[in-house]
């Protein structure tokens, strides 16, 4: 009774305007009863002012309940009505034609299987529809194989890598369409590129090569940091500060941008500091099911988990849980790939449980690291002649890719696109005359970059599903030049110069380039031939500097020496001699004796017969 009693104080008082109806109040169900009286208050209102209502509609009160039941009995109904009907159809049909039904619903399962298809056609070209491999551009590295390809998380800039020991910049926004590298550096000497990859953030690259040593650059190609090399001469490769060894892989930690791993033929896996190069920070030995060591082919980091893997020569692989003790594996799948055979790649999903693994048994095999008695996906016949083939999941893990691999002019090679829902086939790209090495797929700008094995880097994308990189340099075009360009001298204006001094500003460009012309010095002319004998160290024309000096040297002087005679050259200076001594006369004036030179010699001719020379 108090409730109803303040519900209707409630309610006059919200018509009148002196308030609002409280809180506790608003959500509660009126009674039958105040609801009845307010219906003849408002009515005996009405017929007083001769109105029909006050310009508000009251808000209706709905039973939820009821409405429900209502709903479910109309559902129930409707549904027990059409199951009558489509059993009376189906009597009906046995027992008018019964051999017809046999027929009918053999066409229904070839519908059905008709059906089927045509969806899974539908969904496969939908899928199809989805990689960016519309159009592509080619850049080329070098006569070689490309080796890595890396690109940082903006999309802007590549590294390319080779075997040829470069490793080649490339930055989208400053690339025209002539599509040259803005840098070229040989980081590692005389080794080939293993593995290239940017930080998270961009800054830096690491880089794997045939040495021991791996290295960090800068965006500029700049070395940063060079890993220590261990004693090769220690068995025990945990007493060691560095790799002894080659490496395969190198990668960094997705969770902490200074730190990164490589493996190496060393048989351990190694992660390291990039503010510490003087020693490795945690070592990893990779053993074979036997106890002995085995070689670490690839390596890398899990998304979800934080999982460290590597591929070994035996064929297993081995994941690590960093927050555990190393010493023995957390997940250890063996005979994952043929024995002997090298893991060229490991590619994990983002959370963590799914991997691929690509071999050069010629097989990619997907696992999930939870249950690795039997592999989710295997697929044969995927010829793979390179240790560095990649394999990858797009970014939005609908699709798994690969390269396959072909010798020189047997044939073209191709970038197969498996969906991971079916592992299906859903795409094959054709690269001719070329083997398929480094691929990767950028999440940001949506473009396919593949590394082949003729120096080629193959860019794909779609104009509408892809943004930035390769769309940047592609719609640029080349400079044009205005034949030939001379570097005009710069002019020094001096306005306190004497007047004798200052120089004549040109009207315009092309007479300072005339003028410039007419100077030999200003224009660079070239010296013209000599002609004649040759001057100032210069020989003439056709002749060499050997022929010069025996021409004018050697023989004019044995011929002027054969024709005079040498007592008179020497005696033609004996009046100047003895007139102004210089030498030897000033210094033995007083005890030098008087010069008697001989007579010279009578003809044979003239001499008496008895002095004569007589042969015997």
């Amino acid at each position: 009774m108090d409730e109803d009693l303040e519900e209707m104080a409630a309610l006059r008082a919200l018509k009148k305007g002196h308030g609002k109806i409280p809180m506790q109040n608003q959500f509660r169900k009126p009674s039958s009863k105040s609801v009845g009286e307010d219906n003849n208050e408002d009515n005996q209102l009405m017929k007083v002012m001769g109105i029909s209502g006050f310009g508000k509609k009251t808000a209706k009160v709905f039973d939820i309940e009821e409405m429900v039941k209502q709903s479910i009995g109309n559902t129930s109904s409707y549904k027990e009505a059409n199951f009558e009907r489509k059993e009376s159809n189906y009597d009906d049909d046995r027992s008018d034609a019964p051999a017809e039904n046999k027929t009918a619903e053999s066409d229904d399962s070839d519908m059905d299987d008709e059906f089927d298809r045509n969806e899974a056609n539908i969904e496969s070209q939908d899928l199809e529809s989805k990689i960016p491999t519309t159009r592509h551009i080619t850049l080329n590295h070098g006569r070689k194989t490309v080796s890595a390809v890396a690109i940082d998380r903006g999309g802007g800039r590549i590294a390319t890598g080779g075997v040829d020991y470069d490793v080649k910049l490339w930055d989208f926004g400053g690339m025209a369409a002539a599509l040259q590298s803005f840098r070229t550096v040989t980081p590692c000497e005389s080794h080939q590129i293993k593995s290239l990859q940017f930080s998270s953030t961009g800054d830096k690259i690491l880089v794997a090569s045939g040495s021991a040593q791996a290295k960090v650059l800068d965006r500029d190609g700049m070395e940063i940091m060079e890993c220590v090399k261990g004693d090769q001469y220690l068995s025990d490769m945990a007493s060691t500060k560095g790799h002894v060894a080659m490496l395969h892989r190198a990668c960094w930690d997705p969770f902490a941008n200074e730190e990164f791993m490589t493996c190496s033929d060393d048989g351990t896996l190694r992660l390291w500091d990039v503010n510490n190069s003087k020693k490795h920070k945690t070592i990893i030995k990779t053993k074979g099911s036997d106890g002995r060591r085995t070689i670490p082919t690839t390596c890398t980091y899990s998304k979800g988990r934080r999982l460290v893997a590597g591929g070994c020569q035996d064929g297993s692989l081995q994941l690590w849980d960093p927050k555990k003790p190393l010493v023995r594996p957390a997940v250890l799948i063996k005979g994952a790939h043929a024995n002997g055979s090298d893991i060229s790649s490991i590619s994990f999903r983002a959370s963590g449980q799914v991997l691929a693994s690509r071999a050069c048994d010629d097989t990619l095999k997907v696992w999930d690291v939870r249950s690795t008695k039997k592999p989710l996906f295997v697929a044969n016949d995927l010829v793979n002649l390179y240790s560095m083939t990649s394999c990858l999941f797009s970014p939005d893990e609908t699709f798994l890719a690969t390269g396959t691999s072909v010798r020189k002019g047997k044939g073209n090679a191709s970038l197969v696109f498996y969906d991971t829902t079916h592992f299906n086939k859903i795409q094959e790209i054709n690269i001719p005359d070329a083997s398929v090495v480094a691929c990767l797929w950028h999440d940001k700008i949506n473009q396919i970059m593949i590394g082949c094995s003729n120096g080629d880097i193959r860019l794909y994308f779609d104009p509408l599903r892809s943004t930035k990189g390769a769309k940047l340099c592609a719609s640029k075009s080349t400079r044009k030049t205005d034949g030939i360009v001379m570097n005009v001298r710069p002019i020094v204006i001096t306005p306190h110069a004497l007047p004798m001094f200052r120089e004549s500003k040109p009207k315009n460009a092309k007479k300072a380039e005339d003028k410039n012309r007419q100077d030999p010095i200003a224009s660079h002319k070239p010296e013209l031939p000599v002609t004649g004998p040759g001057k100032g160290g210069r020989v003439r024309s056709g002749g060499s500097l050997s022929a010069y000096i025996v021409k004018n040297l050697a023989t004019d002087h044995i011929k002027n020496f054969q024709e005079e005679d040498a007592r008179a050259a020497i005696l033609k200076h004996a009046e100047t001699a003895k007139e102004d001594p210089y030498w030897i006369a000033p210094a033995y004036a007083i005890t030098q004796p008087k010069t008697i030179f001989a007579e010279p010699e009578e003809d044979e001719s003239e001499q008496p017969e008895n002095k004569k020379f007589k042969p015997s």
